[in-house]
């Protein structure tokens, strides 16, 4: 998406394409991810690819002296955290 945006207009310096090309690429992917799962049905999509209730968080269930425990509120799926605070 970067490289679209850079080479569409030849005219500006990369330098400048690069600091608008930023802000448009956050726009585009990170505010829809927050924004798509109040549609019914893609809580399910997001939990099936791994982004278990990514927005709202995990139930914390425990630590066993290695691995923290945790639950997603939306599939009720159970797994380890690791240290980035995702679950798998």
């Amino acid at each position: 998406m970067i490289e679209l945006i850079l080479s569409t207009y030849s005219s500006i310096p990369r330098e400048v394409k690069m600091v608008l090309a930023i802000p448009l690429c956050f726009a585009f992917v990170y505010v829809p991810m927050y924004s798509f799962w109040r549609i019914p049905g893609m809580k399910k999509v997001y939990c099936k690819i791994g982004w278990h209730s990514y927005p709202q968080g995990f139930t914390y269930t425990g630590f066993d002296g290695a691995s923290a425990h945790s639950t997603c509120k939306w599939c009720l799926y159970k797994g380890m955290t690791d240290s980035q605070g995702n679950l798998f």
